[in-house]
């Protein structure tokens, strides 16, 4: 699954040239999920760091299928390791696994201060402006009723 998949397979856009002034995040698509613009400003940011276009497709890959319901950690590792990092940030899964004290000190070093009340937002206009998109699916299924239950602030729970 890569983003050229995610282009084809949900958007009526699959290829789209930009000039050389049109940033990859600032260009939409109907029917386009943000994900695919994360993930080609990932690959733009790289190229100007100069890391290889192997390493930088992984990367925007990885972004890409984070955000997919199923994602297989046989099939995307990376994506499966974003993913988890997602829903440990977002929705509290198997935050007690973490060392308290570390955790702690993210917390501190950055503020929760209403991330999830921007990402219920964020995902409820992309459900919207892509009505078959994941995040319509993803909302459908309850995943910001996840979030709104999840932890917001500290570590209660956490070892």
């Amino acid at each position: 699954w890569r983003r050229s998949t995610a282009r084809t397979s949900m958007s009526s856009c699959s290829t789209r040239p930009r000039s050389s002034t049109t940033s990859a995040s600032s260009t939409r698509c109907p029917g386009e999920d943000f994900t695919i613009r994360s993930a080609d400003r990932v690959v733009a940011c790289a190229r100007e760091a100069g890391v290889d276009d192997f390493r930088s497709e992984l990367a925007a890959d990885a972004i890409a299928i984070h955000a997919h319901p199923s994602v297989d950690p046989e099939l995307d590792l990376t994506g499966a390791w974003i993913q988890a990092g997602a829903l440990c940030d977002l929705g509290g899964f198997r935050l007690w696994d973490l060392p308290k004290p570390w955790v702690q000190e993210v917390i501190e070093e950055h503020p929760r201060d209403a991330v999830i009340k921007a990402v219920v937002a964020m995902i409820g206009a992309e459900s919207k402006a892509v009505p078959h998109g994941r995040f319509a699916l993803l909302r459908r299924c309850g995943y910001l009723q996840m979030l709104a239950t999840g932890p917001k602030y500290g570590t209660a729970g956490v070892k």
